[in-house]
């Protein structure tokens, strides 16, 4: 076998191209490499100090990601949200105070964090992952795809591009893409890529013990959502939100105390008391928003038809929750895009003759 020579090579390590490489594997598929450009898994998934800074929340339509889960052996449990929640709706309101209602259908949240959807996704594909491995260039030559790196060429029949359209746009094609999938590509807003997610960690719930959900919702203010984020276990203590966007460009150390001097306002002076203080500014990370930047207007329109279709003689495809029809810029759009496209890859060799498509659900 050629060296660098692949059947498929996979763009971006995050959760739609791991499972994308996961599904290969259950239908033995094994010449697979995976290109991370940075030096860690996930994408838009990460985990620190048992906060879930990216994608958090699953919802009970979400199929495809609860058989992945179960197939992996990870468990899910309910968002806690009860008790006292407080709400906003403008700058100088007064504050409402609501209940979650007991009948409404749960949102769920992954044991041990979302990052272990991710951990227990790269254990098995290990062998298949190169980690910064920056994609600058993909030509097509006669029966391949020439993939140009940081770190030299590799060379694939197939390629799936995983990374967010817009961040993908900055990738170089030869032959260059048609125009209407390059505008697709630099219009389609990236998932999270506007989002600022803060998370502090306590010694005990004491919201909870107050009788408090830790939820606050509101319009104006250093957060726009606030929620319990302890564990199931009760070994970790935390709330969760998304700050305002005009936080974005103060300092660090004031970022900090103006959100914790809000969030006060709600649950009492205890949250003074926190022990980790966390923020997380997609908007600034090169390798999910990248230089191009934010698309000023967010259409979450996601799975435009342009990004079903494959390109460069049939050997380029893309993947990712913005390309899903099926619950686009969620976890399950991105599950569920990862899984379909390789077993239509993979099922399409089975027709003619080399390989069987295999299933994870």
């Amino acid at each position: 076998m050629q060296k660098n020579r692949y059947k498929y090579i996979i763009i971006g390590g995050g959760l739609s191209g791991l499972t994308s490489a996961f599904q290969f594997k259950l239908s033995n598929e094994t010449n697979v490499k995976v290109l991370e450009a940075r030096n860690v898994l996930g994408g838009r998934v990460h985990t620190k100090s048992g906060i879930d800074l990216g994608a958090t929340w699953l919802h009970h339509d979400h199929t495809s990601i609860f058989s992945l889960l179960e197939h992996l052996k990870l468990e899910k449990y309910r968002q806690f949200n009860s008790g006292d929640s407080f709400y906003t709706a403008y700058s100088g309101a007064p504050v409402q105070t609501f209940h979650a209602d007991p009948k409404e259908v749960p949102s769920y949240r992954i044991k041990g964090g979302t990052y272990a959807l991710i951990k227990s996704l790269a254990e098995q594909l290990m062998d298949w992952i190169e980690l910064e491995t920056v994609v600058e260039k993909i030509i097509g030559e006669g029966d391949c795809l020439i993939v140009k790196t940081n770190k030299g060429e590799f060379k694939a029949e197939q390629v799936i591009v995983t990374v967010p359209p817009r961040l993908a746009s900055t990738i170089k094609f030869q032959p260059n893409l048609p125009n209407n999938v390059l505008e697709a590509m630099q219009t389609t807003h990236t998932w999270f890529s506007h989002a600022i997610k803060v998370g502090l960690t306590f010694d005990a719930p004491f919201w909870r013990n107050q009788g408090k959900s830790g939820m606050v919702i509101g319009a104006a203010g250093e957060l726009t959502e606030l929620y319990d984020h302890s564990n199931e276990e009760g070994t970790v203590f935390s709330l969760m939100g998304f700050a305002h966007e005009n936080l974005r460009d103060t300092n660090p150390e004031e970022q900090e105390k103006k959100i914790v001097d809000y969030i006060a306002q709600f649950l009492g002076e205890e949250v003074l008391d926190y022990q980790e203080f966390f923020i997380q500014d997609w908007s600034k990370e090169q390798f999910i928003t990248g230089e191009i930047g934010i698309h000023p207007q967010r259409n979450t329109a996601y799975g435009n038809p342009v990004f079903q279709k494959s390109y460069l003689n049939g050997k380029l495809h893309f993947s990712g929750t913005e390309t899903s029809r099926v619950q686009g810029g969620y976890l399950e759009g991105a599950v569920h895009r990862g899984l379909s496209l390789a077993q239509e890859l993979r099922s399409t060799e089975s027709k003619s003759g080399d390989g069987a498509a295999g299933k994870a659900h």
